[in-house]
């Protein structure tokens, strides 16, 4: 087979893959300066490629390979390996970071890296469905990726000697059971992924152990149930909730979750929100509401660091003048694929900081006149699909900063109207 070498001038990432049946070895200059390997990870990198560890990219660092990536792919039988060659790997004594993918790894066990100091790994798309007991030890991990996998339950026996991991992914697996004293165990997390698995609710004090955790991904599962104190003890700023089965979030919910600064529940079954719990949320910057059954927007008025609002494709049919009237930061409102038939004319009075403005599919007849008159920063505003049939170009022309308006598509412009818009054009406004 021939094994070719190659350094990427930009990213110093040497490439390797399957040609042919010899073996050769191709040095390519990086950034005018030839690196080159050690006689002993050539011979490494040689029993590798002989296994059928087919695609590996190498990071080179002083001499030393710090950085391996492998994935199996056979041209003769489509089979992957059922076991990892680890001795092979563990002969890079200064390696701190292993990618494995597109392999067949059906369990783990405690021989798999045995002796290796690695700080980063990442097994995807392996088809990893046990993880047994005390596989990570002693390997330093602050960086664990588990993405992709067929892992159904999480022990904390499996996890053992994993206190120094920051960020956890085992996103995209088939989880619906997790240890209670699971997370004790990683008292420096500080970002958790759980996305598309199959939780189906939360309990009190789940993630109370996890001292430091910052952001929490639990979109794309069955959830229905949150109790209140799941979230309790942690100091979360971002918490993604998308794409579950929730039609409530409980009363006390963010009681302990003062400094959340991005909060997501979209495509959800959610109809209304307490306004005693976005309350307690008096950091929020995002919140993200689309997708779900909201008539009314909830009350926002202590949300004073709010700077993006998204409550696209919902049921929302009336706005209230004071909406964001205490929203001073707001830089992005998207009310998109609403039932919304009124602007209130003082809408977005004292909006100064606005870039977005998006109520493209709604039902909407007309522009207020001076509706945008305080919107002195906006770039971008969409009333396409709405039922407009005139524009003020006078009111729009004075938006300097003002680059896409789309008023065109899907509404019933007189003839006239749409010449008006031309000077907008002349403007460097895109009109579409």
């Amino acid at each position: 087979m021939v094994f070719l070498w190659e350094i990427d001038s930009d990213t110093s990432t040497h490439c390797g893959r399957y040609l042919k049946d010899s073996f050769t070895l191709k040095i390519m200059p990086s950034s005018g300066v030839t690196e080159s390997l050690s006689k002993s990870d050539y011979r490494i990198i040689e029993s590798l490629s002989k296994e059928g560890w087919v695609t590996l990219s190498v990071d080179n660092e002083d001499g030393d390979v710090v950085k391996i990536s492998l994935s199996y792919g056979s041209e003769d039988d489509g089979q992957s390996p059922t076991s990892f060659p680890t001795k092979l790997v563990n002969k890079f004594r200064k390696l701190k970071t292993l990618e494995i993918s597109d392999t067949f790894l059906p369990k783990l066990s405690k021989s798999f890296l045995a002796g290796a100091k690695i700080e980063e790994l990442v097994i995807m798309d392996s088809e990893i469905e046990v993880v047994g007991e005390a596989t990570f030890d002693g390997l330093e991990l602050t960086y664990l990726n588990l993405t992709g996998n067929l892992i159904r339950e999480l022990k904390t026996k499996s996890f053992s000697g994993c206190s120094k991991i920051t960020e956890l992914n085992f996103g995209e697996n088939q989880i619906s059971v997790i240890e209670e004293d699971f997370w004790s165990q990683f008292p420096n997390l500080e970002t958790l992924l759980l996305n598309n698995n199959q939780l189906e609710s939360l309990s009190k004090n789940m993630f109370s152990k996890l001292e430091k955790l910052l952001y929490l991904d639990l979109g794309e599962n069955w959830i229905g149930e949150i109790e209140v104190g799941s979230f309790s003890g942690i100091p979360l700023e971002v918490l993604k909730l998308h794409g579950n089965n929730l039609s409530e979030l409980p009363k006390g919910l963010f009681a302990h979750t003062p400094s959340l600064i991005e909060l997501v529940i979209e495509d959800n079954e959610i109809i209304s929100i307490d306004s005693d719990i976005l309350k307690s949320l008096p950091n929020l910057e995002v919140l993200i509401l689309s997708n779900n059954s909201f008539e009314e927007l909830p009350n926002m008025s202590s949300y004073k660091n709010l700077r993006a609002l998204i409550a696209d494709e919902n049921v929302l049919s009336i706005l209230s003048k004071d909406s964001f009237s205490q929203l001073k930061l707001l830089e992005q409102i998207d009310l998109s694929a609403n039932d919304i038939s009124s602007l209130p004319p003082k809408l977005l009075s004292g909006l100064k900081n606005l870039t977005y403005f998006y109520v493209s599919d709604n039902m909407i007849s007309e522009i207020p006149k001076d509706f945008f008159k305080d919107t002195v920063e906006i770039v971008e505003i969409d009333l396409s699909d709405c039922e407009i049939t005139s524009v003020d170009v006078d009111t729009i022309k004075y938006l300097t900063k003002l680059k896409k308006f789309s008023i065109i598509e899907g509404n019933k412009l007189a003839i006239n109207n749409l010449k008006s818009l031309t000077t907008l054009e002349k403007l460097g406004v895109y009109v579409d």
